[in-house]
């Protein structure tokens, strides 16, 4: 507002204003906002070394409250009471969670050791969403399938109730959990060993003194009264290696022959794929809990019971679908032993394996299987190979080595060495065994014996000493010889003395040969000019 002045001067207006001072106004007004809404967009947006950095994530309640599972879902919990209708979203969502957003190697290292019950009776808001390790065994199973709208939001037609009973003192808890081996599900466990990484919910009870756990997990471990059981695989990984089209693979598949190409469209059921590499590396940590040669020693004596020489390959390629966990020790030719670096953080960081060694033995019976010699191998990864076993690999490198192991699964490779260029894209199956290290058969040198020495040498003497004797013998004959001869020639006769054989005893020297021996043919000339040369010879030789 403008106010109209007491005075008019010179080029003033009646109080109204002119154009340009609206103009002028308005600018000032303008610049006036735009350099407030600077200001201010200055002050809230701050550049971006000083932005926030995403809240870490240090437990998984830091993880479930990322994906919205936040402390009010877990206040719908009611410890001492039953389990309840109202808390199943809670249980599905963090199921849920924990299934596909959950690395195992968070899980674990989250993890707080095994459950302590009383810890949880005394504070159970303390632990409410952490993570326990369960050991104990499944003594009931119950299935509890979701309708249509609830199975399709959380991408489950089903989940499972465990009655669980924890460790020596088999204190009991509940377990519910995502997934379980599928042998569980066509026969139930009534008493089975088993394990899990469980988040607790809540303890579910009437009378909070005699309360279970509950808890809540991916999956079910199973441990068999298998040998790989006992050294803690869990046997229900084996169904992650069914292929997808089992009902086909377990009828034809099975009696292909080993060098004909997986089913098409399937190849990652017989390669190793995140499928799969749980499995593989579970039974790589099994193996590595055993003793050098413990294995191999097992095998053997299961021949020995059987009444076998060896083990027969051909279950192996044939059959391979009821071979899962089977233990065998085989003997041959190893024409590649070359090292595989894990490039996986999580398995260094879990097992303690960041790498290990593969070997394509070629046994009697694999070389000679279905007329194909020399092109079917059986795959051995171990995790040790023998102080000063050379490695390589090539038609040159051959080793003989004993190894024995795991039956894993069929394994679908490409024969990259292979002078066929078509060859080469063709998928070549082989079986897959896991082992903890096998014997290196080493080229032997000939043993040398002690004696040796002092026999060559003691021959040696004897036949310098017959050579010797040889040499005197026929030395001592020629003297012999030499004398019997002279004697004979100028051996006087019965009766005669030395005077008779006309021998000169003259002491003085001859020189009448050297003459001749100088010019043995006198020529014509000389005999002329020297006439009396003989006569006077003859005088110097007579006086």
């Amino acid at each position: 507002m403008f106010a109209a002045p007491s005075m008019r001067h010179e080029g003033e207006t009646d109080g109204r204003p002119t154009a340009g001072a609206t103009l002028a106004v308005l600018a000032l007004v303008v610049g006036g906002v735009w350099g407030h809404a600077a200001t201010a967009n200055s002050q809230e947006e701050p550049s971006n070394a000083d932005r926030k950095k995403p809240p870490a994530i240090s437990g998984p309640r830091d993880l479930f409250d990322l994906q919205g599972i936040d402390q009010s879902h877990f206040d719908l919990l009611t410890d001492g009471t039953p389990w309840q209708e109202g808390e199943n979203e809670t249980l599905l969502k963090i199921m849920y969670r924990l299934h596909r957003n959950f690395r195992p190697m968070d899980v674990e290292s989250w993890c707080l050791g095994n459950v302590r019950p009383h810890e949880l009776a005394r504070d159970p808001d303390a632990y409410r969403g952490e993570i326990f390790s369960l050991a104990g065994r499944v003594v009931s199973l119950e299935v509890r399938r979701l309708v249509p709208e609830v199975a399709e939001r959380f991408e489950l037609d089903a989940y499972y109730r465990c009655g669980f009973l924890l460790g020596e003192n088999e204190t009991p808890a509940v377990l519910f959990a995502h997934t379980i081996p599928e042998a569980w599900k066509a026969e139930p466990p009534t008493d089975a060993r088993a394990g899990a990484f469980g988040v607790f919910l809540k303890l579910a009870g009437d009378d909070p003194q005699q309360s279970v756990p509950v808890f809540v997990a991916s999956r079910v471990a199973w441990y068999p009264p298998t040998r790989l059981g006992n050294l803690g695989f869990d046997g229900g990984l084996f169904d992650d290696l069914r292929p997808r089209a089992a009902a086909d693979d377990e009828g034809s598949a099975d009696e292909r022959a080993p060098t004909e190409r997986p089913k098409a469209g399937h190849p990652e059921d017989y390669r190793l794929s995140g499928r799969n590499r749980e499995c593989f590396y579970q039974m790589l940590a099994a193996v590595g809990r055993t003793r050098p040669g413990e294995l191999r020693a097992e095998a053997e004596e299961q021949l020995k019971q059987a009444g076998k020489e060896r083990f027969s390959v051909a279950p192996l390629f044939n059959q391979p679908s009821k071979q899962h966990g089977r233990l065998v020790v085989l003997s041959g030719t190893a024409r590649d032993v070359v090292p595989v670096r894990v490039g996986d953080d999580d398995v260094v960081a879990r097992f303690g394996i960041d790498h290990y060694y593969q070997v394509f033995l070629f046994t009697e019976d694999s070389r000679s299987a279905r007329g194909l010699p020399g092109r079917n191998p059986v795959v051995f990864c171990v995790r040790e190979l023998p102080e000063g076993m050379p490695r390589g690999e090539g038609p040159e490198f051959a080793e003989h080595v004993t190894v024995a192991g795991f039956f894993f699964h069929r394994w679908a490779y490409r024969n990259r060495r292979s002078g066929d260029a078509a060859a080469r894209e063709e998928w070549q199956l082989a079986p897959l065994l896991i082992g903890r290290d096998l014997v290196w058969h080493a080229p032997t040198k000939p043993a040398s014996n002690p004696y040796f020495g002092a026999i060559a040498g003691g021959i040696f003497v004897v036949v310098l000493f017959g050579l010797w004797l040889a040499l005197w013998r026929y030395g001592r004959g020629d003297r012999r010889f030499h004398q019997r001869t002279i004697a004979r020639k100028y051996a006087p006769a019965p009766g005669a003395s030395l005077d008779a054989l006309g021998l000169d005893a003259d002491g003085s020297p001859d020189f009448s040969g050297l003459e001749q021996a100088a010019d043995p043919v006198p020529s014509p000339s000389d005999e002329a000019t020297r006439p009396d040369d003989e006569e006077s010879a003859k005088r110097d030789s007579e006086g």
